[in-house]
């Protein structure tokens, strides 16, 4: 027995109108779902969080899942630049082809991605340009540029699929 995949990563953002804005406006994923779901006994078990509600949005990311939540109850606590150092999920990894990673690199700025430093070529073997950066939200993302040839492709993946 095994997980055949990872399905969807979730995250959370203050809004869910301005992650669409970006996830979809900018990043070009398809929202494939919108729904709110309410407080209830259910949704308290699900989340281990007590009254919990929230907004959500399902976006179609080509090899998986992005569910994005704005959580109307209970209040955030705004910790929005939590170091990646700190135990849990440490960011989220875009692939983009090698030749468009510097032009991704520009539009992510000025569509409000804090990044951490300039693109940095890859120390390994293979060519690959990577930086990471907070999008509008405070959540850690990365990009990543590198041929379709390269071992660590998704594309290869999705093709043998």
């Amino acid at each position: 027995m095994k997980a055949k995949s990872i399905n969807h990563i979730g995250i959370s953002v203050p809004s869910i109108q301005q992650a669409i804005e970006f996830y979809h406006g900018v990043l070009g994923m398809e929202v494939i779902d919108q729904h709110e779901f309410a407080a209830s006994p259910t949704v308290d078990q699900i989340t281990a969080v007590k009254g919990a509600s929230a907004k959500s949005a399902l976006f179609d990311a080509g090899n998986i899942f992005l569910e994005v939540f704005e959580f109307t109850s209970p209040q955030d606590k705004g910790q929005t630049h939590r170091p990646v150092s700190d135990l849990g999920y440490t960011h989220l990894a875009f692939e983009v082809s090698l030749e468009e990673v510097e032009d991704m690199y520009a539009l992510l700025a000025r569509k409000g991605v804090q990044w951490h430093c300039d693109l940095i070529d890859n120390p390994g073997t293979e060519p690959m340009k990577m930086c990471y950066g907070r999008d509008p939200f405070g959540n850690v993302i990365e990009i990543q540029g590198m041929p379709d040839s390269s071992h660590f492709s998704n594309r290869n993946r999705i093709k043998e699929s």
